[in-house]
């Protein structure tokens, strides 16, 4: 596995690497991703074989779904089938507190491969502010199955390039 380390400075334009992050996880790579909460191993949301190298890099089960991050939180309705009678409140949960911490869980939208969610009929969606690839990603804690997940004290990107899958984080 090639790992590829950038630090991300808050203040500054980092366009480029958001740029780069972006390119790997449309190349079915993992990419190392700050949330509000911890920091998150991501692939592709809807490229099966890149979501199951989260799982075989973590050592998580496969009846442990992951969490979809997507940049613009008007994109609910493409990933999830939210009902009629529930798409004012999921907006509304949305504008107010995202980007945020605020997971929602909703009836997934037949795009969402079974590996994301488990097999599950519902899946956990969230808007962070990290803007790496302004598409969808599954992710999960950078720790492995049994570790507790780091927390975002600095935020940075590592980009491991899928020419093999192993190793903790």
């Amino acid at each position: 596995m090639q790992t590829e380390l950038f630090e991300v400075d808050p203040l500054s334009d980092n366009r480029k690497l958001y740029a780069r992050a972006a390119e790997a996880l449309g190349a079915g790579a993992l990419v190392g991703i700050p949330t509000e909460t911890v920091y998150g191993l991501g692939a592709d949301a809807l490229n099966p074989e890149a979501v199951a190298r989260i799982f075989e890099a973590k050592g998580r089960p496969s009846f442990d779904p992951l969490i979809i991050h997507v940049h613009h939180g008007c994109e609910v309705e493409k990933y999830t089938a939210v009902p009629e009678g529930l798409k004012d409140l999921v907006h509304t949960l949305a504008s107010r507190f995202w980007p945020g911490p605020l997971t929602l869980v909703l009836p997934k939208a037949d795009i969402i491969p079974d590996i994301v969610t488990s097999g599950l009929p519902t899946v956990a969606r969230k808007r962070s502010s990290c803007h790496a690839g302004g598409g969808e990603s599954a992710g999960a804690s950078y720790s492995c199955a049994q570790r507790q997940p780091l927390r975002p004290y600095q935020p940075y990107f590592r980009l491991c390039r899928a020419k093999g899958i192993g190793g903790q984080y």
